[in-house]
């Protein structure tokens, strides 16, 4: 409709886009439009350590580094070129040893922030300059909270959002 949210946008036909170039781009994150791919080139499997696996999540900082949470909160990490760290918790047990699903970010300032669902509710952690780890924190307004995720932005912004069973959605910042 003339002069709606969608002016200027057409809905129907057929439009075929035009190739501007026949260089294929390279590398294991390399796209390739309207070719047909038989295999993606990938490593073979690492074990980076042991125990009980809950939704182990990776996150990459802007020197290449690998950065992963998994299990009852481990971390490590693994520099661009170099081996595997040996894992570290960085969850502390509670009367009841529920720490699971942890997420891990990495500020664009080389900040490591951790966070996961534990006895009360959602954690959150940081990686101090010495390597250690901060005190973990209680986030979240009541302990039956799930579904986590974060971003960090350009100005050393941390956000979250999750979600608790009385309040719904619930966004927290630092």
């Amino acid at each position: 409709e003339a002069g709606g949210l969608l002016s200027g946008w057409e809905s129907g036909g057929q439009y075929t886009p035009t190739i501007a170039t026949d260089t294929l781009h390279t590398g294991q994150a390399a796209a390739f439009l309207g070719r047909h791919v038989t295999s993606v080139p990938l490593t073979a499997p690492e074990t980076i350590g042991g125990g009980m696996y809950t939704a182990p999540d990776i996150a990459v900082d802007l020197q290449g580094a690998l950065h992963v949470v998994y299990g009852t909160i481990l971390y490590t990490y693994r520099p661009r070129t170099g081996a595997w760290a040996e894992a570290i918790r960085i969850g502390t047990p509670g009367t009841y040893y529920y720490q699971v699903t942890p997420k891990v970010v990495v500020a664009p300032d080389g900040g490591v922030h951790a966070f996961w669902n534990g006895e009360q509710g959602i954690y959150y952690s940081h990686r101090l300059p010495d390597g250690s780890w901060s005190v973990q924190t209680a986030i979240s307004p009541e302990s039956y909270c799930h579904s986590q995720r974060a971003a960090a932005d350009g100005r050393g912004g941390l956000h979250f959002i999750f979600w608790c069973g009385a309040f719904g959605a619930v966004y927290r910042h630092r």
